[in-house]
């Protein structure tokens, strides 16, 4: 009878572990909150299944600085993760992902709620790049735009296509340059951007500290008027896709000590032997 050696097993074991995730299923990111470990609003809350991601902002006062999102890793830097995905520094990729922005309530919106997805080194942001959408009182303003930040240094750009409640988001990392391209569309599960609803970042990676990269996607508080006021808003994400491009599952602690453990025991009887 063929026996799979003992070290194999558990690279077998490992490799079952990871084809058995998928960074599409929403229930394998991780909700995080800004500030991590502070006083966040009580009325920000968020929930997810296989096939959705919800992010909601209740009927109550959300300050400017507090956002509530979804990440592919379950710590703040791929590094310190020990489960989730990432991607290679060193690998292009291209992402997508679906969002439906609806408010209700009385009144229905009070105050400013912005939306946005990116990739970064960080998931609160420091070095990140990432697409967003602003709105005032329940309706969009202004274009898909973009923001890029190197040590919380924040660079501002703008498309030329009108934002939307609802319609697609997008990031696209070339890693032979470090460029990071942003945009979206009006239409819900498209793949591309508008011809004219993109933002180009150069660069980038090079200005930060050439880490592995996750991605999120968020709701917060809008600087500009003060933040959320109240009503209901709720942030429906769905259809979350890699265009281009595989991220890397990032394997649990156990599956780890298991391999190390195995291949310890290897090394001691053949030391024995």
């Amino acid at each position: 009878m063929f026996r799979i050696p003992a070290a194999a097993a558990v690279v077998a074991l490992v490799a079952v572990h990871a084809s058995a995730s998928s960074i599409t299923d929403f229930t394998e990111w991780t909700l995080f909150d800004d500030p991590s470990g502070g006083t966040i609003s009580p009325f920000l809350s968020g929930s997810s299944t296989m096939t959705t991601a919800t992010l909601s902002a209740g009927n109550g006062d959300v300050p400017a600085a507090d956002d509530i999102g979804f990440a592919t890793t379950n710590a703040n830097t791929v590094a310190a993760s020990t489960s989730g995905f990432a991607f290679d520094k060193d690998a292009s990729f291209s992402l997508a992902v679906t969002y439906d922005l609806t408010f209700a309530g009385s009144p229905a919106a009070v105050g400013n709620i912005g939306l946005g997805f990116g990739i970064g080194e960080e998931r609160s942001g420091e070095n990140s790049v990432g697409v967003a959408i602003l709105t005032i009182d329940g309706s969009p303003t202004l274009f898909f735009g973009g923001a890029r930040r190197v040590d919380n240094d924040t660079i501002l750009g703008s498309s030329l296509v009108p934002a939307t409640l609802s319609g697609t988001l997008f990031v696209t990392y070339d890693a032979f340059t470090g460029n990071v391209t942003v945009g979206g569309s009006q239409t819900k599960d498209a793949n591309m951007a508008d011809p004219l609803g993109s933002v180009v970042f150069g660069g980038v990676q090079p200005l930060w500290n050439e880490q592995d990269l996750l991605a999120s996607f968020f709701i917060n508080g809008v600087t500009f008027g003060g933040g959320w006021d109240g009503g209901e808003a709720d942030a429906v994400f769905t259809n979350f896709r890699v265009l281009s491009g595989s991220p890397y599952v990032i394997p649990e602690p156990a599956s780890l000590a298991l391999l190390a453990a195995s291949f310890g025991l290897i090394a001691s009887r053949r030391r024995r032997a």
